[in-house]
């Protein structure tokens, strides 16, 4: 990339400051009836939010240009880093935001933390390089308390949005191979050299790049152009992301595991330590209070196979008379998924008896779904790659943690070397 493109598109940010004028359309200004984006969040409490507004410079250095995404702990903004020379590629970077509250505050602190270890502890590890890179971290402060500011390199997308590039939103076998490949030495950097559990893996937390500096320059200049919608509150103004990059122009440069708020240190955690995971994607030990280890880790990259290779999720959880996530109802896929759990687990189990009976009975088997199996859910593969894939998948699912393959050993599996 010309050092010329990233100059020109600095004087325009400079002569535009960044703010409307009447060169270009003005935001829409978006009803206040109607919840925009991080007010449909569950206990969305806006006072925690700090008030980002396009064109304002954060840590004395980052100048904020669009947002790029929300969550329920933060948001996510694109920004150009004016200590950088113009013609420097490297001048744009994204800054994640963490609201205020004790719980938002921790959980960055721990990501800035956890990821300031990984970025020393071997960097000469294939792994190392699927990992997202902290590049920076400051705080600021709103009149609600402290926001701790962490600055990575710009990314395209999550991987879930990244695979909508293909038809039926479902990987190509060789991408899919080539994927989970990375993915699992990106997980065996984290556990053999980090000694970290992410407990957190899953579509969303995995990002790839752009496959060129142009597609981002481009995306600038757009949003430059036709400003995302807004909606003015009491308390700030809540901008529309605006992180649609467009058609794909070519294979992405990097793939990295994101999001490290909830890792654990593996020598800290505790045996009875409650674990927190996403719904969908909790592995048996989190929804039993079974003691667990680097293994969750495991489980869940398993279960996200089936939304890369199938766009589906393996687990539903969903209770069929109110439709919302039940935990007894995805005990009751699992049943039906990899077979009664081992008496072996229960024993060690704080919740077991909200399942089972002491005889290890399930308690509800009128939720066991009976056209529900692990061959049943596999439709891309067929003859005996279908059959490798699916031993490959049983090496991490599994009920008893223990039992669960390795990130190395899982590297070698016949599935990913073959044709």
């Amino acid at each position: 990339m010309p050092a010329s493109a990233h100059f020109k598109l600095w004087m325009k940010l400079k002569a535009e400051a960044l703010k409307p004028s009447t060169s270009k359309s003005m935001p829409l200004e978006y009803p206040k009836e109607y919840p925009l984006e991080e007010e449909h969040t569950p206990h969305y409490n806006p006072r925690q939010y700090y008030p980002v507004e396009i064109g304002q410079v954060l840590g004395k250095r980052y100048e904020i240009i669009l947002k790029l995404g929300y969550g329920t702990s933060s948001t996510v903004w694109l920004a150009r880093d004016k200590k950088k020379l113009p013609w420097k590629k490297d001048q744009f970077v994204t800054v994640k935001v963490a609201n205020t509250g004790f719980i938002n505050i921790l959980s960055a602190e721990q990501e800035k933390v956890a990821l300031r270890y990984l970025a020393e502890a071997n960097p000469k590890h294939r792994g190392y390089r699927y990992i997202t890179k902290l590049l920076d971290d400051f705080t600021i402060r709103s009149p609600e308390g402290r926001h701790v500011c962490l600055v990575f390199e710009p990314m395209r997308e999550p991987l879930w949005l990244f695979q909508k590039h293909w038809d039926d939103n479902k990987f190509p076998i060789p991408i899919f191979k080539r994927l989970v490949k990375l993915l699992l030495e990106g997980v065996d950097y984290i556990h053999t050299k980090g000694r970290l559990i992410h407990t957190d893996i899953k579509p969303d937390n995995i990002l790839v790049g752009f496959e060129n500096d142009q597609v981002l320059l481009d995306h600038i200049e757009k949003a430059l152009q036709n400003p995302p919608p807004t909606k003015h509150t009491p308390y700030r103004t809540i901008y529309k992301s605006n992180n649609d990059f467009g058609t794909l122009l070519g294979p992405p440069k990097q793939l990295q595991i994101a999001d490290f708020g909830l890792c654990f240190w593996a020598d800290s955690v505790h045996p009875r330590q409650p674990l927190g995971q996403a719904n969908r994607f909790k592995a048996p030990e989190a929804i039993l209070r079974a003691p667990w280890s680097y293994s969750v880790d495991i489980f869940n990259l398993g279960v996200t196979l089936w939304n890369m290779l199938e766009n589906r999720m393996l687990f539903w959880g969903r209770d069929p008379r109110t439709g919302r996530y039940s935990e007894l109802c995805h005990v009751a896929e699992m049943i039906a998924v990899l077979g009664p759990p081992p008496r072996a687990l229960l024993e060690r189990s704080k919740r077991a008896k909200r399942y089972f009976r002491e005889n290890g009975q399930f308690l509800a088997p009128n939720l066991v779904p009976h056209n529900l199996s692990l061959e049943s859910t596999v439709v891309s593969l067929h003859g005996e790659e279908r059959l490798k894939f699916l031993r490959f998948a049983r090496r991490m699912l599994r009920w008893i943690p223990e039992e669960r393959a390795t990130a190395a050993e899982l590297l070698g599996d016949p599935f990913l070397w073959g044709a």
